[in-house]
């Protein structure tokens, strides 16, 4: 693998190897940059299987496809080798552009320690205008267990936290993978470890911003956005709480805002063997007093995977520091209310474009 290859490779890419059992002769069969998917069919007692998936009932051949954000998928027949065999088809994105569609851009930056690369995606509204504009929103998930950003060209065009429909509101948004985030060397994820409110680390997306708006004037920092769902609902109000000046809106959808309120599966696994100032430090109820932008707190009421109280946990703070926010308890619905629910897609929608669109005038 040479240089020039690693630096335009994102590192969270997939790419097939080959190598000996003695872990000798390591070698890339898929050599071009982007996200490369071959899946190894399994019978479903775990055996793989001779007459589905991508390989053939021989091995020696296999189908790759590969793409990244702003590049459709390529379908390919390799030899086991990584020769290429045959080019079968690309994705015809043909009538996507005749309607205006504006590609997802995927962007390197630098974290608040000023030498850690970072990588996110940017999405822009059909019919941008680069000399106008745009408030922003940042539509993160600091999960230690999962990563936000998306890098195939399927994944970042359909990002199920409705990515480009917000942008189609009139804004730009973005996702990053801050400090914090698996799938990189052990020392990034470790950041977060036992201290679950520097996981995708605010600080990184302050100066992943700003970078941006460096890059891209169009980028209006002065009207910031914060959207999250679950970790990310924790951390959209965080957001607002830690760093009031920046963020002016949140929405805050299912957040446990405290690992005590969590589920001892996520908050142990996390949290290790923190003490009780550990735990305070992770909780958003000891900074509520904090907030002074807009803030859309939701739930769904029989939410099993993060308790509804964790919400009214935070709702009791801001009641007693009197900070004005809204909250919005969706009945009968579990966990995951936010991708299902259209009442609160519409409510979502119409809070952003009231307080982060409509108060930053014509663009």
């Amino acid at each position: 693998m040479g240089s020039a290859w690693a630096a335009k490779q994102d590192p969270y890419d997939r790419a097939l190897y080959s190598v000996n059992f003695d872990g000798s002769h390591l070698k890339r069969l898929t050599p071009e940059v982007g996200d490369h998917y071959i899946s190894v069919a399994q019978r479903g007692d775990g055996v793989p299987s001779d007459d589905s998936g991508r390989f053939s009932p021989s091995g020696h051949y296999f189908v790759d496809t590969f793409s990244s954000p702003n590049e459709p998928p390529v379908f390919v027949v390799r030899e086991e080798k990584g020769g290429l065999i045959r080019r079968l088809e690309t994705a015809d994105i043909s009538l996507l552009e005749k309607g205006g569609y504006v590609p997802v851009e995927p962007f390197q930056v630098l974290a608040a320690d000023g030498k850690t690369a970072i990588f996110g995606n940017l999405f822009r509204p059909s019919g941008f205008d680069p000399a106008g504009k745009y408030p922003v929103i940042d539509s993160l998930y600091p999960g230690p267990s999962a990563t936000r950003t998306k890098k195939t060209y399927l994944e970042s065009l359909f990002d199920p936290y409705e990515t480009q429909s917000l942008a189609e509101l009139g804004f730009i948004v973005i996702t990053i993978d801050g400090r914090g985030t698996p799938l990189r060397p052990k020392g990034f994820s470790d950041e977060s470890y036992g201290h679950l409110e520097l996981a995708s680390n605010l600080d990184d997306h302050l100066a992943a911003l700003t970078e941006l708006a460096h890059r891209y004037p169009s980028l209006d920092l002065t009207h910031v956005g914060v959207d999250g769902v679950s970790a990310g609902g924790y951390a959209a109000a965080r957001a607002l709480l830690q760093y009031p000046n920046f963020f002016k809106v949140g929405v805050a959808s299912e957040g446990y805002h405290d690992p005590r309120l969590m589920l001892s599966a996520w908050a142990d696994t996390y949290m290790g063997q923190a003490d009780e100032a550990a735990f305070m430090s992770a909780s958003n109820l000891s900074i509520a007093s904090n907030l002074q932008g807009h803030l859309l707190l939701m739930h769904g009421e029989l939410d099993r995977t993060v308790p509804a109280r964790a919400t009214f946990a935070l709702a009791d703070h801001l009641f007693e520091a009197h900070r004005d926010f809204e909250l919005l308890v969706v009945p009968n619905t579990d966990h995951g209310t936010a991708f299902s629910s259209p009442y609160f897609l519409e409510r979502k929608w119409a809070f952003f474009v009231h307080y982060l669109s409509e108060s930053a005038g014509p663009t």
